[in-house]
């Protein structure tokens, strides 16, 4: 059970692009920015924690809404399995282009998420079949 969650968590955590991010800055964490709100109420955090966690709970959804608002939009969508390695070098192209449009101290609001929602529903649904075709390669 452990190693299970564990491999889910990986999977997951490597679709993530800031996991993928610069080593001096530890994929974003310290890079401060503000999210939302109207001036003066913004929530602070860094742009590690905006894509981890911020950027997904925004939409208020549960784990099931994601699975099905996915798979209704995306779930047609062909995704190839590639490599471990791969999937890496994904998110790190990725890390690139939210680096160059996040610079530190942003206030990022609405077009930021809006920007961003098809590369995050793009990257769940991906890590999604890929981890489900890894369990079926090895569950048989």
């Amino acid at each position: 059970q452990f190693y299970l969650k564990y491999l889910v968590h990986l999977v997951g955590d490597i679709h993530q692009p800031m996991h993928t991010g610069r080593y001096e800055d530890y994929g974003g964490s310290k890079i401060p920015i503000k999210f939302k709100g109207r001036k003066g109420t913004e929530t602070n955090t860094n742009l590690h924690v905006l894509w981890d966690s911020n950027l997904i709970d925004d939409f208020k959804m549960s784990f099931t809404e994601w699975s099905n608002h996915l798979e209704n939009k995306i779930g047609k969508t062909e995704v190839k399995q590639l490599t471990v390695l791969d999937w890496t070098f994904e998110s790190h192209w990725y890390a690139r282009d939210i680096y160059k449009n996040t610079p530190p101290n942003s206030n990022l609001s609405y077009d930021y998420v809006y920007k961003y929602h098809p590369l995050i529903e793009q990257r769940l649904y991906q890590a999604g079949v890929r981890l489900g075709n890894l369990l079926n390669e090895i569950f048989g």
